[in-house]
């Protein structure tokens, strides 16, 4: 089972560390029944016994020393090996590496962030956001890594920017702000990260195109006397300039179309009227030259 143990042999480093373990605990089994005691060994021991278990005891010991000192650089080891892979964009390879690097040593911030850096490159952006966020505030960071990983989020942020700004250009403006919220949550928790002039410019434009999308509903539902309806797009796109103003300076426009609807509305109702009048009207003279019971005499009663 010893001979089974080498520890150099680095990828089978858990059956290495499980062999070890179960000939360590065989060993102190044979320890534990005192042989000596129920046999006289120390006067008559043919199978060298006792010598055998000396000997498988020191080969043991040196075992051990030889595996705790390979296991305390044994995640560097992984480290450089991921490393190599990730230069040849064998992401899963490196993230095999990487993540037994920190199976060996759960506190080495290196191998976190390189994982990091694969999840940003396959376009994971929320998985690389986590880790990040794991390396600056749960674990111990040197300097290096922690410039890395702010670097590696100004990315990320830009990343979200952009696909923002693509939303935008497909006057899917919902998604865009969906997109800049995020990037927005990242700069507003992470030193070195600013919320620049972009995002502002972004939220701007997609909240100013949710305003103007209101304004079209509304104008589409005038279009086929809708009015009611209309009012409510309308009352709701004002509300969202309220809220918004930051984004959406300039309200007037809403304000001007609720004007134009009641206008509308009351031109449509005194029109409907009108022409309600005239059919009743028409009604009345058709009875007049028809039958003498015209359901119309009433309204010019006539003295006998």
């Amino acid at each position: 089972m010893t001979q089974g143990g080498n520890p150099f042999a680095f990828e089978n480093f858990r059956n290495n560390q499980r062999n070890l373990v179960e000939s360590e605990n065989i060993l102190r089994e044979v320890f534990a029944a005192k042989h000596e005691n129920q046999l006289p060994l120390n006067a008559h021991d043919p199978g060298k016994l006792i010598e055998k278990r000396t000997i498988l005891s020191n080969l043991l010991a040196s075992k051990r020393v030889e595996f705790n000192q390979v296991l305390s650089t044994l995640h560097l080891t992984f480290f450089d090996k991921g490393l190599g892979f990730l230069r040849n964009n064998n992401y899963n390879k490196a993230q095999e590496y990487f993540l037994w690097a920190l199976e060996v040593n759960p506190m080495f911030t290196p191998a976190l962030f390189q994982l990091a850096v694969i999840d940003f490159k396959q376009g994971d952006l929320h998985e690389a956001v986590c880790k990040s966020d794991d390396i600056l505030y749960n674990m111990p960071v040197d300097s290096d890594t922690k410039s890395n990983t702010v670097d590696l989020l100004k990315e990320i942020y830009w990343v979200y920017i952009q696909r923002g700004n693509q939303h935008y250009t497909k006057n899917k403006f919902r998604k865009a702000i969906d997109e800049y919220e995020t990037a927005r949550s990242i700069c507003e928790k992470y030193n070195g990260v600013p919320c620049d002039e972009e995002l502002n410019r972004g939220f701007s434009l997609a909240k100013v195109g949710i305003y103007k999308e209101y304004l079209t509903e509304a104008r589409e539902l005038i279009v086929v006397n809708e009015f009611s309806q209309a009012e409510i797009i309308t009352q709701t796109a004002i509300l969202f300039q309220n809220k918004n103003q930051k984004y959406v300076q300039d309200g007037s426009e809403a304000v001007q179309l609720m004007q134009a609807i009641h206008q509308k509305k009351y031109d449509f109702t005194i029109s409907q009227a009108l022409r309600l009048t005239d059919q009743k009207n028409v009604r009345c003279r058709a009875g007049k030259t028809g039958r003498s019971e015209s359901p119309c005499r009433t309204l010019s009663p006539k003295t006998k």
